[in-house]
C-alpha cells in the first residue's frame, strides 16, 4: 500500500466514475473532472485525510481513504473493476488497519454502507467491525484500533 500522490488523480477519476462505484456511493451522479481534480488536491493537502492505493509494480488494484468527519474516521474504498471479486476489498482494509495500529492510532474506524452493497456489508463485518446502526437502506458500521 502507497501514499497516494498528484500523479494517481486521473487514475482515480476513473476510478470514481465507474458504473458499479457510483451506484454504491451515496451521491450517484457523475462526478465532473474538474469538481475532481479540485476536490482530490485538496484532500492530498488535508491534514485530516490520508489516501492509499494497493499496488503492485505492475497494477494499481483499489484505492482507500480515512477522513476526519467531525468525531469520526470515517474509511471507504474502492476496487478498480478487473480486481473485484477476487479479495482485495478486505485485503485493502486489512492493510489499513494494520498500518494505522503499527503508526500507534488509537482511533475508531467508521464505514458508511448501503445495504445493497452486499459485498462491502460481508467484508466489514469478516473484518470484524460493529455494526452500529441499521436503517431500511443504510448500514454504519465501527471498528476500535486502540490497543
Amino acid at each position: 500500500m502507497i501514499p497516494a500522490g498528484e500523479g494517481h488523480c486521473d487514475l482515480i477519476y476513473e476510478w470514481v466514475n465507474e458504473d458499479e462505484v457510483r451506484k454504491n456511493s451515496f451521491n450517484n451522479s457523475e462526478i465532473p473532472y474538474e469538481e475532481h481534480v479540485n476536490w482530490y488536491f485538496k484532500k492530498l493537502k488535508d491534514p485530516d485525510c490520508f489516501i492509499y492505493l494497493l499496488a503492485d509494480p505492475n497494477k494499481n488494484i483499489g484505492i482507500v481513504r480515512v477522513e476526519k468527519k467531525g468525531n469520526e474516521n470515517v474509511v471507504s474504498y474502492s476496487i478498480s473493476k478487473q480486481f473485484r471479486g477476487k479479495g482485495y476489498g478486505y485485503k485493502i482494509l486489512e492493510k489499513l488497519q494494520d498500518k494505522l495500529m503499527k503508526e500507534n492510532k488509537n482511533i475508531i474506524l467508521t464505514a458508511y454502507v448501503k445495504k445493497e452493497n452486499i459485498y462491502s456489508v460481508k467484508i466489514f463485518e469478516k473484518l470484524h467491525y460493529n455494526l452500529v446502526e441499521n436503517d431500511d437502506y443504510n448500514m454504519k458500521f465501527e471498528k476500535n484500533l486502540s490497543r
